[in-house]
């Protein structure tokens, strides 16, 4: 299948109680305790003891006491720090500072913390670096209430998020943030399940996500089909030009009405974290019509002003942070959440969904919104 061109979308968040500083230009030899009364100890504390002077939602970290949920090797702490954490007041600092700085931060913050001994872990551990990894194997359960996937698949990229998808008929299931995987399907007999190692910050529809994709109309000779569900045949993955992702066929009962190629990539800004998935897709015979549900139907319309790009939508999630989704590429849009494609066979196309993590949407956080997104 000809790889077609994806929209650019660039669709950014603006509003935290913790805001960096304006970028800076990089200093001979960082000054690691500086940058942490400057840059932490307003939500961390001086001492790294989570006793900052920031009004917060949620009690921030306290380093002194070992609280690296995200991982507490300089590795993990430069991902969070340069990235941020999705869904809470913890912003990524990329804008802000040159990676030596950030990486003397790492340095500094693990220096605060206990001493830890390393787990002998009977698998292998993957770690991502600069390249994104992809690794295929059974995955436990991803929430309560969910089943185990015997088969799975995780995408992990540099920015420290790993997107969880399964693959007998592919969704993202949920976000992590943090270490990658431990390959414990190597060590036991028959395979063990991959053991994700970043923590759960997101999962999609609860981890249990409906099929996205509808068939609306077709002139299929087998009979109607309207309304049935289509099914992702998983054809491959990707990484290429700077993109990760998988190519999928959506069929009915084995016919094939299009192939998507589905890439996600982290979204940062200064001031929150989230992802964006772009969706190139190209019709296959017979020509047809096909719905994607880009948002919830509890999803609430978000309007935004002075946007020329896109619609936006807002979840608030009962485990205290709101997600706002936000429709990239200009598809014509459907009812509730959704968008209608046009497939005609070789015709592309491509539209961009971009998901957007934090505390609370007030008044404040709103303003820098919409002034971020009109940039």
């Amino acid at each position: 299948m000809p790889q077609p061109p994806l929209a650019s979308a660039t669709l950014a968040l603006g509003a935290l109680l913790s805001t960096p500083p304006t970028p800076q230009q990089p200093i001979a030899s960082p000054d690691a305790p500086v940058l942490f009364k400057m840059n932490c100890a307003p939500c961390h504390g001086e001492t790294g003891d989570g006793k900052g002077w920031t009004e917060l939602d949620r009690p921030a970290r306290s380093f002194k006491d070992g609280g690296f949920s995200y991982g507490n090797t300089p590795e993990a702490l430069f991902r969070s720090i340069s990235t941020g954490i999705p869904g809470t007041p913890m912003p990524g600092f990329a804008t802000a500072l040159v990676e030596e700085e950030m990486r003397a931060l790492a340095a500094h913050v693990v220096g605060l913390g206990p001493e830890q001994g390393i787990e002998d872990s009977p698998g292998k551990v993957m770690v991502v670096r600069d390249r994104p990894l992809i690794v295929r194997g059974g995955l436990p359960a991803i929430a309560d209430g969910t089943k185990p996937r015997p088969r799975g698949l995780l995408i992990g990229t540099p920015s420290g998020m790993t997107f969880e998808y399964r693959v007998d008929d592919v969704r993202l299931l949920g976000v992590r943030q943090g270490e990658f995987v431990e390959r414990r399907d190597w060590t036991g007999r028959g395979g063990d399940p991959l053991r994700p190692l970043g923590k759960l910050v997101h999962a999609v529809e609860g981890g249990d996500p409906m099929a996205p994709f509808t068939l609306l109309e077709s002139e299929d000779v087998h009979g109607p089909r309207n309304g049935a569900d289509l099914h992702a045949r998983l054809l491959g993955t990707f990484v290429r030009d700077g993109r990760v992702g998988l190519r999928y066929s959506l069929e009915v009962d084995g016919d094939s009405y299009a192939e998507i190629e589905e890439s996600t990539e982290p979204r940062i800004t200064s001031v929150a974290s989230g992802w964006t998935t772009r969706f190139a897709y190209r019709g296959a015979p017979p020509q047809s019509v096909i719905s994607f549900r880009w948002a919830r139907a509890s999803a609430e319309p978000l309007e935004l002003e002075d946007l020329e790009l896109g619609a936006w939508r807002i979840e608030h999630h009962g485990e205290g942070y709101d997600e706002l989704i936000g429709l990239g590429g200009r598809p014509a849009q459907g009812p509730g959440g959704t968008v209608v494609l046009s497939l005609w066979p070789d015709v592309i196309g491509s539209f961009s969904v971009t998901h957007l993590l934090l505390p609370a949407l007030d008044a404040e956080s709103r303003a820098k919104l919409e002034e971020e997104l009109s940039r």
